[in-house]
């Protein structure tokens, strides 16, 4: 097997570990969280539009990787809870955006507090030097992001 072979097996098999390894660090948080009417996307959706800041329903979808069709009622329910809303762009008219309103915020808030709660307590297991190597490892992975995505995405 050539070394470039062997080295992409390896940057794959990392792949599905972050997987493995986010799906347990967040686990309990939908429990945590307390509310019964949101679910995991609806809160991935929240963090993107924190993160972000206003964007069009393609726009998240697309980042979040659900169908169009399935994110209409993501977004709805969180109209519903008075967490998002729908406003016109200001530069494009036609275009409408996802706007976190101020309980939107406050709970996205509460949510990394949560987040960052749960993850510490999780990672408490390992000791210094391996925690600043996952650290390092996640600065790679962003590094990585940047070049192959490029910065501005």
């Amino acid at each position: 097997m050539k070394e470039d072979e062997k080295r992409l097996r390896r940057i794959d098999a990392g792949f599905r570990e972050v997987h493995r390894l986010k799906k347990y660090l967040n686990a309990d948080i939908p429990a945590i969280i307390g509310n019964p009417r949101l679910n995991h996307t609806h809160y991935r959706t929240m963090m993107y539009l924190d993160r972000h800041g206003p964007e069009c329903m393609k726009g998240i979808h697309q980042h979040l990787g659900i169908e169009a069709g399935s994110f209409t009622p993501v977004a709805d329910r969180l109209i519903r809870e008075g967490l998002a809303e729908r406003r016109t762009d200001p530069r494009d008219r036609r275009r409408i955006l996802l706007h976190l309103t101020d309980s939107g915020v406050l709970e996205t808030g509460r949510l990394k507090a949560v987040i960052l709660e749960e993850t510490a307590g999780k990672l408490a297991v390992l000791d210094d030097e391996l925690l600043e190597d996952l650290a390092s490892a996640m600065d790679t992975f962003r590094r990585v992001n940047d070049v192959i995505r490029g910065k501005d995405q």
